[in-house]
């Protein structure tokens, strides 16, 4: 499933705010996907860090209530 469809979907599920541009924070996600590698070819930090960090940064500030509680749920099991 595409970031885009994901954060249309969420949106209509009431998970995240209705001002996200899907096609900009996808955009956005691609890019820092993008650097995130160059960041675990550095050694400096292993990928599920980085994704960790991101979901905590990026994905929870663009939640709702509702997505953030749900968020910390599924975020809770990576831990």
């Amino acid at each position: 499933e595409g970031i885009k469809t994901m954060l249309s979907k969420g949106k209509a599920e009431g998970y995240f705010v209705k001002e996200v541009n899907e096609g900009l924070v996808s955009e956005l996600m691609t890019v820092t996907q993008r650097a995130s590698m160059s960041i675990v070819s550095s050694g400096r930090y292993a990928y599920d860090t980085i994704l960790k960090h991101i979901i905590l940064c990026f994905i929870r500030g663009i939640a709702t209530e509702k997505g953030r509680i749900r968020i910390d749920e599924e975020f809770m099991k990576l831990n």
